[in-house]
């Protein structure tokens, strides 16, 4: 696992937190099956492994597996994938969609930061990854220039009313520091950068906020939309307001309509299945 974890970076174009989260679930294995050869890995002890997770788990840790099954089948340690060979599981989305009156009421008990960021990621559709980064350098023209590190698309955004006051009010806040999104922590951090919004800590924070208005209590925990729903409400009010699907793909960098189609409507629309009944 060593050796593998240390050409992840030369061999995949996944973001840094994808490789992160890769190597976080292989170090937790070798702790606790790193007394066995790579041959003693058997497809028993490995659905067994997964077998011991929660759905999402089973799903993400088989993933991680899989390619690096891959890797061993390259380097001659297996002689084929054992990871594929355990049984696949299909995973239901749980969480529910962003509502108009649920967004608004955590906009509404939101810190400041958090209300920009919200309003960043409605009307930008970027994930949180990449709103964190975005930077005052990083608007050039009138656009803001960004890359979708899971698809290495290039985009030059240029806002509508809604983003530019977004933009705007992110410029305005006065608090020293590079990125739109920025706040004054509880506990300055050592560094020049004790500004900056971790991944971590924004879902956390909207998390929090989201229980604390109220919104979705009618749900059940595991079932409330969080930060990274915002994208896909986002679409939706694309929709609504009558833009086309071709350009609500061209803002999420979607490659194909398909997974745009369900970002906007999975979860807000009902399909219909055309079927005859000629009796």
């Amino acid at each position: 696992m060593v050796h593998y974890l240390a050409e992840l970076p030369s061999r995949s174009l996944n973001k840094d937190s994808t490789r992160q989260n890769a190597k976080w679930i292989l170090d937790r294995y070798r702790s606790r099956i790193g007394h066995r050869l790579v041959g003693e890995i058997t497809i028993t002890v490995l659905q067994q492994i997964f077998d011991r997770q929660a759905d999402s788990a089973y799903v993400n840790h088989r993933k991680v597996w899989m390619k690096f099954g891959d890797w061993l089948v390259a380097k001659g340690r297996w002689q084929e994938n054992r990871a594929r060979k355990t049984l696949a599981k299909q995973v239901r989305r749980k969480r529910a969609r962003h509502t108009d009156i649920g967004y608004q009421a955590i906009y509404n008990a939101a810190d400041e930061w958090l209300q920009i960021a919200m309003e960043l990621a409605v009307s930008s559709l970027q994930d949180r990854t990449v709103l964190l980064e975005l930077e005052r350098s990083d608007i050039v023209d009138g656009r803001i220039r960004l890359t979708r590190h899971k698809t290495g698309a290039n985009l030059a955004i240029l806002p509508g009313k809604r983003l530019k006051r977004a933009i705007d009010r992110a410029l305005a806040v006065p608090i020293a520091g590079e990125t739109l999104i920025r706040r004054v922590p509880e506990r300055r951090r050592p560094g020049p950068d004790w500004w900056r919004v971790r991944p971590l800590y924004l879902s956390h924070a909207f998390s929090a906020t989201r229980e604390a208005s109220g919104a979705y209590a009618n749900l059940e925990p595991e079932e409330r939309p969080d930060f990274r729903a915002l994208r896909s409400y986002g679409a939706k009010l694309y929709a609504d307001a009558g833009h086309p699907r071709a350009y609500v793909q061209a803002l999420l960098a979607h490659r194909d309509t398909d997974l745009t189609k369900y970002y906007q409507e999975s979860g807000y629309q009902t399909s219909y299945v055309d079927v005859e009944a000629g009796l």
